[in-house]
């Protein structure tokens, strides 16, 4: 009976993903395991508006809006390490990359919001820690473009592998008729 309800369910899975062909990049990169693990793109795009909504309400409140930053990137930070939302590893180190350099920025300006607070006008840490958010932005710049390409020749290498798999279990039955 379970196995029966289980076979329905996936009959019923596959064809809701042949219909939705079309919109399949939403959601081809995620592990079908659970709804929270599907759910990662509509969380990142909530983060990414919160964060601008964030800048904007509280610029002129520097703690408070670092302070709803740090927690944001730590929340993201989390459910990626607890739920690993992704398929293929590639994507999933270079999410960990990105929000992780985030985190770190969002620490860099947090620490400088206290600074700010207290009017303590420490001049070489600031100017260490802008260095520091620099060399991260550049990190993530160019870090991003390696995962990208590791994600490119990753495709590539299954293509021809899958396409070399297709082609010696076509040659094999006109093999066994020559014998």
């Amino acid at each position: 009976k379970k196995y029966q309800r289980f076979k329905q369910d996936q009959q019923k899975f596959d064809v809701f993903i042949e219909k939705s062909q079309n919109v399949s990049l939403l959601f081809k990169d995620y592990k079908d395991i659970s709804l929270t693990q599907q759910i990662f793109l509509w969380l990142h795009v909530t983060r990414t508006l919160l964060s601008n909504l964030v800048s904007v309400t509280f610029f002129e409140y520097p703690l408070v809006q670092t302070s709803l930053m740090m927690i944001m990137s730590l929340c993201v930070l989390i459910f990626l390490i607890i739920k690993r939302p992704f398929k293929d590893i590639i994507n999933l180190c270079g999410q960990y990359f990105c929000d992780g350099i985030l985190f770190i920025v969002n620490g860099g300006m947090f620490v400088m919001a206290i600074m700010d607070q207290k009017s303590s006008r420490q001049e070489n840490m600031i100017k260490n820690i802008s260095k520091m958010i620099s060399i991260a932005n550049w990190m993530l710049l160019y870090g991003a473009i390696v995962f990208m390409a590791l994600g490119i020749l990753s495709t590539i290498y299954l293509s021809y592998k899958n396409k070399k798999k297709a082609s010696s279990s076509s040659s094999s039955p006109l093999q066994a008729k020559k014998i």
